[in-house]
């Protein structure tokens, strides 16, 4: 079903938004493909406005020590 999409990262302090309220039709697809940074306490959130909506999230975990 079609629906919207969003995503934030969080800092500790504050939500910043990666994305907003992205549409999607029905047996759409959405590709965000910017590099962004998640340092060790950020988290990720993810919202769907639909409960027959998928998404997947791939990542690249670095270690610079």
């Amino acid at each position: 079903s079609s629906g919207t999409l969003s995503c934030w990262m969080n800092d500790g302090t504050q939500n910043v938004a990666v994305f907003e309220s992205v549409s999607l039709p029905g047996y759409g697809t959405f590709v965000f493909s910017e590099k962004f940074v998640l340092e060790e306490d950020d988290t990720l959130t993810v919202h769907n406005s639909s409960s027959n909506m998928d998404w997947y999230i791939s990542y690249i975990d670095q270690d610079w020590t």
